[in-house]
């Protein structure tokens, strides 16, 4: 049974919760993930309300309608907020051409100015969601991939269908927490283990340097003769005969939205 949300949209919260955010990213030591786009505002919030539902009985904090929408959680309400709210507090917003791909905008906040709005959220923000959103800026950032990957997975998403108003109940429902820490290495890890192997690489490189191998005895290379041919088309010949091709059209059910799959906590 879906749960029907009590709360009207909060545009003071909403507009909270928006500076908040931007001012824990601000305070970010990775200067990539100093500013975010609407996209990332808009996500983060998602998990907000995710994280509030948690604690009151389904009910999103933001009192917004979301929505499953292309690939991710969707609120108009909360979207069009999004500029007034981090304008307000003098975020910097600076619109990037690309000749790749569509333009996009980016928020950011000096040092200073975020630790005055962090301070003041911080004041009415539920400790819930400070938590929360504290430890997904640290661990998503900027990475929009990641980010979406994490709200894609979510709860409220897996139980959807494209276009569905998405229901915040089954985060009671389930036992399992909306959003944790992720089992994936997140992206400023793989940036540290990508470091740990270059250094552990130029240890090596220096060593075999400073003890060349002088006369050691090198493995004979492989044989590419009649033997080896012969061999290769014996073991082919032991597989048998290859599966015939065959082209057609694969068709997907919509049900498959609603599936056990999608909440499988092992599919990738």
């Amino acid at each position: 049974m879906q749960v029907t949300s009590t709360a009207s949209f909060d545009p003071v919260r909403v507009d909270t919760l928006l500076q908040f955010i931007l001012a824990v990213a601000a305070c970010e030591d990775d200067l990539r993930d100093r500013e975010l786009g609407p996209i990332h505002l808009l996500k983060y919030a998602f998990l907000a309300d995710v994280a509030y539902a948690e604690r009151h009985e389904g009910q999103p904090y933001t009192g917004a309608i979301w929505q499953f929408h292309h690939f991710g959680p969707w609120s108009t309400e909360v979207f069009e907020r999004i500029e007034p709210a981090v304008v307000a507090v003098g975020a910097e917003v600076k619109r990037i051409r690309s000749k790749y791909a569509d333009d996009f905008t980016r928020y950011g906040l000096d040092r200073t100015d975020a630790e005055r709005v962090r301070t003041a959220a911080e004041a009415t923000l539920p400790f819930t969601i400070q938590a929360r959103l504290s430890s997904a800026v640290h661990e998503f950032g900027s990475d929009t991939a990641s980010l979406l990957r994490a709200v894609y997975l979510s709860p409220p998403m897996v139980n959807a269908a494209p276009e569905e108003r998405l229901d915040f109940g089954v985060v009671v429902r389930e036992a399992t927490p909306a959003y944790g820490p992720s089992t994936a290495p997140s992206t400023r890890s793989k940036r540290e283990q990508k470091l740990r192997v270059e250094e552990i690489r130029a240890e090596v490189r220096k060593r075999l340097a400073a003890h060349p191998s002088g006369g050691a005895t090198l493995e004979p290379p492989p044989r590419y003769d009649d033997a080896f041919t012969e061999g290769v088309e014996w073991l082919d010949r032991l597989a048998g005969e290859n599966p015939p091709s065959t082209a057609g059209e694969l068709t997907i059910g919509d049900d498959i939205w609603k599936s056990t799959a999608r909440r499988d906590p092992d599919v990738p």
